[in-house]
């Protein structure tokens, strides 16, 4: 896990672009997808 946090100038921007590429990962957005998925079938029912 990474989390953004206050660090100095090189450093942020080199954090800053690894959480970006992270989160482009097909692992990511994959995983992502699944969620949203879950997430529609969830609510299909509580909204019954």
């Amino acid at each position: 896990m990474d989390v953004v946090r206050p660090l100095r100038f090189p450093i942020s921007l080199l954090n800053a672009f690894i959480i970006r590429l992270i989160a482009a990962s097909p692992f990511i957005q994959d995983a992502a997808r699944n969620y949203e998925q879950w997430e529609r079938r969830v609510s299909a029912i509580w909204d019954k």
